[in-house]
């Protein structure tokens, strides 16, 4: 059986990547605000022209992974919404709004280059972590 969510170093280190994303108010906040306008940029660019919906969604599921002990379905939640938002290596556009998570300190050789490797950290931690919720979830199922 896995160990419980919160003791996993995948899902402390997918947070730590999401942290380096603008904030939006406060993750819990009941109103969305886009201090930086980042969050509105990206959902623009994304092919499926996501709106505030990105922003609420990915807000909500962080702070219920940030929970002290959030179940395997909390992060099989948020690891589905990081794929459907970052999984976007192929767009220029996306990869150079995700450039943001550098703060300014790392000047990428072409606009995209930090965003794409941030993204395809995010992605990879994601996916291992969807994997595994969704087995320990099937798992519990199954069990008499």
């Amino acid at each position: 059986m896995a160990e419980r969510p919160a003791a996993n170093p995948d899902l402390r280190e997918l947070l730590d990547l999401l942290a380096l994303l603008p904030p939006t108010r406060q993750e819990e906040a009941l109103e969305f605000q886009d201090v930086e306008g980042f969050w509105l940029s990206y959902a623009d660019a994304h092919p499926r022209r996501f709106g505030q919906w990105l922003p609420d969604k990915l807000r909500a599921n962080l702070a219920a992974a940030r929970r002290a002990d959030p179940s395997w379905q909390t992060v099989k939640d948020l690891c589905g919404y990081c794929l459907t938002f970052f999984d976007q290596l192929d767009n220029y556009e996306c990869m150079k709004l995700l450039d943001v998570v550098g703060f300014n300190a790392i000047v990428p050789n072409t606009e995209g280059d930090i965003g794409r490797r941030w993204a395809q950290s995010v992605c990879r931690l994601a996916w291992q972590l969807f994997v595994t919720a969704q087995a320990t979830i099937l798992s519990a199922q199954r069990r008499p």
